[in-house]
C-alpha cells in the first residue's frame, strides 16, 4: 500500500508562505491510504480500481484477526467520478452515498460545508431545546448565567470541527443569524427595539461568530505550527498553504 491511496506534497522548511523558495526546495510525496481514529477507517484513492484494491486488503487483514467488515455501515462516496462506479466487499456491493458523518462532521461529495453547516445549526439547536425550560426560561437564574452556559454549550456544538472549515460569506451570515436570534432571546430583547447586532453582542459580552471562526482557525493554525516535523497535519498544513498541492 505504500504507493497507494492520495498523493500529499509537502516540505519541512522555509516560511509558510514563501512562495519564492518553494521553487528551489525539494518536495517530498508522501502516499495517504487510510484515516483511521478508534474504529472509524476511511479509505482513500484517485481511482475505482485503487479503492477496490485497497478494500480487499484491508478485508483480508481483518479476517486474518478474526474482524469482520460490514457491509451495511461502510459507504462509498466518490468526488468527480462516473455515476456507475463501484467498490464491492464480498461480492456485496457497496451503498453510493453524496456525503457521510465522519467524526462528527459530515464530508459532503462535492467538498462543500453546506450540510455540515445545517447540521451544526440543528444540533445547537437542539442543545438550546433540552436545555430551555432548566436554564434559559428559567427566571431563577441570571442573564450572566445563560450567557455563561450558551457559550459553553450551544456555541461549542455549533461551531464544531470549525478550524478546518472555509465556509462561504452567505454560511457565515447563516450562522451569524442564528447567533443572533439565541441572544436575543437570552437578553428577552425584541426586534421592534431597534437594538443593532453589535450592541446586541456587547450586552452579551459575547464575540460574532465570524470572529469566533477566526480566533479557532488561528488557534489551530499555530497548534499545527508547534508540531514536529513528523507529524501528518503538520506536512499537510505546509503543503497546502505554501506549494498548493492537490490530493
Amino acid at each position: 500500500l505504500l504507493d497507494r491511496g492520495i498523493s500529499v506534497n509537502y516540505r519541512y522548511e522555509g516560511g509558510l508562505f514563501n512562495l519564492r523558495r518553494m521553487k528551489t526546495q525539494k518536495i517530498t510525496c508522501r502516499f495517504i491510504t487510510e484515516l483511521q481514529y478508534a474504529d472509524d477507517l476511511v479509505l482513500l484513492a484517485h481511482t475505482e480500481a485503487e479503492v477496490q484494491r485497497i478494500t480487499d486488503t484491508f478485508v483480508r487483514v481483518y479476517e486474518l484477526i478474526g474482524m469482520e467488515v460490514s457491509t451495511k455501515k461502510t459507504k462509498l462516496l466518490t468526488v468527480n467520478a462516473p455515476e456507475n462506479s463501484t467498490v464491492k466487499i464480498h461480492g456485496a456491493e457497496l451503498e453510493k452515498v453524496d456525503e457521510f458523518c465522519y467524526l462528527g462532521g459530515i464530508v459532503a461529495s462535492d467538498g462543500g460545508l453546506h450540510a455540515e453547516i445545517s447540521q451544526r445549526i440543528r444540533k445547537a439547536a437542539n442543545a438550546i431545546y433540552k436545555l430551555r425550560k432548566r436554564v434559559f426560561d428559567n427566571r431563577d437564574l441570571k442573564k450572566r448565567t445563560k450567557i455563561g452556559v450558551y457559550r459553553a454549550v450551544v456555541i461549542s456544538t455549533l461551531l464544531y470541527g470549525s478550524e478546518s472549515w472555509t465556509p462561504y460569506r452567505v454560511q457565515v451570515r447563516a450562522l451569524e443569524k442564528f447567533h443572533q436570534r439565541q441572544l436575543r432571546k437570552i437578553l428577552n430583547i425584541k426586534w421592534s427595539d431597534y437594538i443593532s447586532n453589535v450592541r446586541v453582542l456587547e450586552m452579551a459580552e459575547c464575540d460574532s461568530i465570524e470572529r469566533t471562526l477566526a480566533r479557532n482557525m488561528l488557534r489551530w493554525l499555530g497548534h499545527l505550527h508547534r508540531m514536529p516535523d513528523q507529524r501528518i497535519p503538520k506536512q499537510l498544513l505546509y503543503g497546502e498553504l505554501t506549494s498548493g498541492s492537490r490530493s
